[in-house]
This record gives structure tokens, sequence and C-alpha cells, in this order.
């Protein structure tokens, strides 16, 4: 697996502060792309579509997976964040107990990162739930750590971020990758 030396990875479960983190890199000029699965959701929910993970995980993982291709291929040769990465779609089918299929296999390796990754805990004082994030803070606890143990198995390094102000987490990220 060719891993990319500019597109890093900001995963975690729900409710971590993953999005107001890609903002605030966004504001300094990094390039950023927010949560397929998050925005597939909305679009889902304005259209009263039944591509959502509760009506059913594959066609939604298969859908999130075809968006952060997208996403990958839009990206540049600087330095580029994204929410979340393809292996997120590995966790996401450990928690559900679904199977990866060869397509998602194949796309995990066709679409590498970079090899650190920064993880998000789950915190519970800034933990909300929305018409989108429907998950009981017991739920993000859990993917979290499947999360974790899908982009390990992958090879990937995982740093976990801190809970501490965005502005002191766009700064563990930037410093720990010296950029």
């Amino acid at each position: 697996m060719k891993r990319s030396i500019n597109k890093f990875v900001i995963t975690g479960g729900p409710g971590t502060g993953k999005s107001t983190l890609l903002y605030e890199l966004a504001k300094k000029g990094f390039l950023c792309f927010p949560e397929a699965s998050r925005s597939i959701i909305e679009e889902q929910l304005q259209i009263g579509g039944d591509l959502v993970p509760w009506v059913d995980m594959d066609r939604f993982s298969l859908a999130c997976m075809n968006r952060m291709k997208e996403f990958y291929n839009k990206s540049c040769d600087r330095p580029t964040f994204f929410d979340r990465g393809l292996p997120d779609v590995m966790g996401y089918l450990y928690l559900t107990g679904c199977e990866e299929t060869h397509e998602v296999k194949e796309s995990i390796k066709d679409y590498a990162y970079h090899t650190i990754v920064f993880i998000l805990p789950p915190w519970k004082e800034i933990y909300e739930t929305d018409h989108v994030r429907k998950e009981p803070f017991s739920e993000a606890i859990s993917l979290h750590n499947h999360l974790r143990r899908a982009y390990e198995e992958l090879g990937y390094h995982v740093i976990e971020i801190p809970h501490m102000p965005v502005d002191s987490r766009v700064d563990y990220i930037l410093d720990y990758l010296d950029i």
C-alpha cells in the first residue's frame, strides 16, 4: 500500500469535535474535506431518502466510501485534512457486525493516507445528539475503539488528540506534523 505524504485523517467517534477542528484548520488555509457520512445523511433527510445507516448500513457504507474517494481525488499536493478516511468504513462495519466486502478492502488499499492518523477520543462534556447524530454516548465510545482498531490493523500510527480547546488541538496537530 503506497501512503500519501500530504493526506491526513482526523477520525474519532461522533461528537468529539472533528468538524470544529477541521473548520479551524481550513481557516488557517489548509484544504479540508467534511465528513462524508454526515453530508449524505443530511442530503437524504432533505429529500426523504432511505440511504441512511439506520435503514441499510451496507448501502450507506458504499455511498460513504464513494464520497470519500471523490474527496480523496480532489485533494492536492499540499497538506490536506479529511474528516474521516476510508478505514472509518471498516470501523463502522466492525461496530455493526457487518462483513468487509472485497470492494471495501480494495478501496482502503488503493486510497491510502499518511501513516499518521489523528483520533479524537470520546468527550462527554461536548457530546450532543442531533437530527443526524442519533447515537448514545456509549456507542460513540464503542465506535472510537473500533476505529482505532481498524486503523491500527491497517498499519497506521494512531495519535490521540487530548481534550483541550480547539485552537490548542490545531496547534498540537501542526506541531506534531511540523507544518
